[in-house]
């Protein structure tokens, strides 16, 4: 494969390398804004000029051919080169204004980040925040996000990572299931009630790991990779739904149950880039979200060891 080739089509190249990256045009698309019909084009046309088929379909299973593999391989080593010279151009040319991208869960992204992007457009007003919500983690070193907010410590290299606190969970119901069906008064009542769950994918998670310790078949009513749904269709009667104490009482409509012995909480973790960091935007948001960490406790717990 020419280097020149590659140049000369890095758009494409980009667009190959999500589809790798992703395993489909759809989830590529998601990552790059781009439609899906926009992807499989860019696709063709690098398959047209090179001559040769990059992937094997194989309904939704999408596996790189050899030509694939090896083109996989080349770019990405000149993504990683542009992704470092972008961050660090980036923290030289971009000054104390613009958008700063924030990606976190969504009950964080709905009910604390928008109060947080109000104060912090009072200090800064040339700064943007754009919350990007949901489980999939975001590539930092891509600028897929500046910050991340995560409920798990980061493993990636050349990151920053402050732990802004412990987020509590607890078992919620509405009042009218409650009235029904009656409230748990302790471990052992919790099998013969209904439960709204995690959706399959993110069903190892350590608060629902409890749950299954538990109740070893939960009888789960409804399902959902949303805290937000889970929440709402807790309001709705439809089970006892556990949640983050925080989210619970900011949707409202919901009674917590109080048992002997609690869910474990969950520490959340503040990341970003180190070049990233050299940002001023960045730099300025970073510094305001962990500060607002240490005095919203009633969200984070525990601050006492937030590093400086």
């Amino acid at each position: 494969m020419h280097i020149r080739m590659i140049m000369d089509n890095w758009d494409d190249i980009r667009v190959f390398l999500a589809i790798a990256r992703c395993g489909n045009l759809t989830a590529a698309g998601k990552e790059l804004a781009l439609t899906q019909p926009s992807v499989g084009r860019r696709l063709a046309l690098l398959e047209e000029r090179l001559g040769s088929p990059l992937f094997l379909r194989s309904g939704r299973q999408w596996t790189l051919t050899e030509l694939g593999r090896d083109l996989a391989e080349s770019a990405s080593t000149m993504q990683t080169a542009a992704d470092a010279i972008n961050r660090k151009t980036s923290s030289h040319t971009q000054g104390e204004q613009g958008i700063v991208r924030v990606t976190s869960t969504d009950g964080l992204g709905a009910y604390w980040l928008p109060d947080l992007a109000v104060q912090l457009r009072q200090q800064h007003p040339s700064i943007m925040l754009e919350v990007i919500t949901g489980n999939r983690p975001l590539d930092l070193s891509r600028r897929s996000a500046d910050i991340a907010l995560r409920l798990y410590r980061p493993e990636e290299d050349d990151l920053i990572i402050r732990k802004l606190g412990k987020i509590s969970f607890r078992l919620f119901a509405s009042p009218a299931y409650l009235a029904r069906w009656g409230s748990p008064a302790t471990i052992h009542d919790l099998p013969t009630h209904s439960f709204i769950g995690q959706a399959l994918d993110y069903d190892n998670t350590v608060e629902f790991a409890w749950l299954r310790q538990h109740v070893a078949e939960p009888d789960f009513v409804f399902r959902s990779g949303s805290a937000v749904a889970q929440a709402q269709a807790a309001k709705q009667g439809m089970g006892i739904a556990l949640l983050p104490r925080y989210l619970a009482y900011a949707i409202g409509g919901l009674t917590e149950i109080t048992l002997p012995e609690a869910p474990t909480g969950k520490d959340v973790w503040l990341a970003t880039h180190r070049d990233l960091r050299r940002i001023p935007k960045v730099a300025a948001a970073w510094d305001f979200i962990k500060s607002q960490a240490v005095a919203d406790n009633c969200i984070f717990e525990r601050n006492e060891d937030l590093q400086a």
